[in-house]
């Protein structure tokens, strides 16, 4: 039972890296999500999150566009290589590689890119 796991866990880090390695290496994947506009509604929720986390935090800032002004600095732009695209697919390989039923690859799916882009944000507003 147990090299049965080792197993199937050694094959999910295969799938997820080679997924990974897919998205991270390829600029006609990175040129497909910018085409379909899914990278603009990550980069504009993104922006959303961290524009109003900073609000709460007491941090006065401005938006305009992807650039989050912040007095006193610089600002912060916030591009394509900041979206975590490639941490996106690493999990959903790693989570479907994985037996079970669709009920509980969709929940954990879900819940799972939700805390990573939360997560991204938070790692955002810490720069």
């Amino acid at each position: 039972m147990q090299k049965k796991f080792y197993i199937q866990l050694l094959l999910s880090f295969f799938i997820g890296f080679t997924l990974w390695f897919c998205v991270r290496n390829i600029i006609a994947i990175e040129l497909f999500f910018i085409h379909i506009g899914i990278s603009r509604i990550i980069t504009h929720n993104l922006t959303f999150l961290v524009h109003h986390t900073l609000i709460l935090l007491q941090i006065p800032n401005t938006i305009q566009g992807s650039l989050i002004l912040i007095e006193g600095s610089r600002g912060m732009n916030i591009i394509y290589g900041c979206l975590a695209i490639s941490h996106f697919a690493l999990f959903l390989g790693l989570v479907a590689s994985y037996k079970g039923s669709l009920k509980h690859l969709a929940w954990y799916i879900q819940t799972g890119l939700i805390i990573l882009h939360l997560l991204n944000a938070f790692r955002l507003i810490l720069i």
